[in-house]
């Protein structure tokens, strides 16, 4: 009976050592299972996309036509962020008002010119700020001048008609605060038929540049002639010469 009695002790405390052995081997093996991590890196590579298509959809702008006069609490417009206004050539003003506007749409200051409104074209141009074409396009500036590449009109475009047409929002010196009216595929119009169209500046569409400020102040004397060197200098840099053909 004694040696009986130290026997089960024995096998007892075997299997109490055995079971301690095994355990901690058990809980360390779990984290070996390798379908967890790729799990887990698929879920996060998923969200990162997904997240990122959402914010692509967050940012994609789209164009708010405005056919309403604007707040005179719309900075953009009645506040010395405008460059008219602050020169005390704000609206009633078709060079304020396109100015406001084109501030309006960037949520940018514009790179336009701070001179008539027949100057707009030319300045445009000569500074190398945007892009310019004869086809409408949303939020652009139509440009008009008497033959004299200084007096002229300035607008933004609106909306782009089916039939080719184009609605355009406006002001007018000394008139109305606020108008919108219509254009036909030739920029023709009642009232501008005696003024030449130019075309329109994309303000969406901006030229590689130094950012030079040519324009000081309205009323300047910048001519046209007076062409940045540094852009002239790096655009030569920049024009590369095909090797001859063998």
């Amino acid at each position: 009976m004694k040696y009986l009695r130290y026997l089960t002790a024995a096998l007892v405390l075997l299997s109490v050592l055995t079971f301690a052995a095994v355990r901690p081997m058990a809980v360390y093996a779990a984290p070996e299972d390798s379908s967890a991590p790729e799990e887990s890196g698929d879920t996060a590579e998923t969200g990162a996309d997904g997240a990122a298509e959402e914010s692509a959809e967050e940012t994609g702008k789209v164009y708010v036509p405005r056919l309403e006069a604007p707040s005179y609490y719309n900075e953009y417009y009645f506040s010395r962020a405008n460059t008219y206004y602050a020169s005390g050539y704000g609206m009633p003003n078709c060079t304020a008002y396109a100015f406001g506007r084109a501030y309006e749409i960037l949520e940018s200051e514009p790179r336009l010119s701070i001179r008539d409104a027949g100057c707009w074209w030319y300045d445009n141009i000569d500074m190398h700020a945007y892009d310019y074409g004869q086809e409408p396009r949303l939020g652009a500036v139509a440009c008009w001048d008497n033959y004299d590449e200084s007096t002229g009109h300035v607008s933004v475009v609106e909306e782009i008609r089916e039939d080719g047409s184009v609605l355009l929002s406006e002001s007018s010196w000394s008139g109305y605060l606020f108008d919108t009216f219509e254009i036909d595929t030739e920029g023709k119009c009642k009232y501008t038929s005696s003024m030449r169209f130019l075309g329109y500046i994309y303000t969406d569409r901006p030229l590689a540049g130094d950012g030079t400020q040519i324009i000081a102040s309205p009323g300047s004397a910048f001519t046209r002639g007076q062409l940045s060197k540094d852009i002239l200098a790096e655009e030569s840099a920049e024009e590369i010469s095909m090797p001859e053909e063998s």
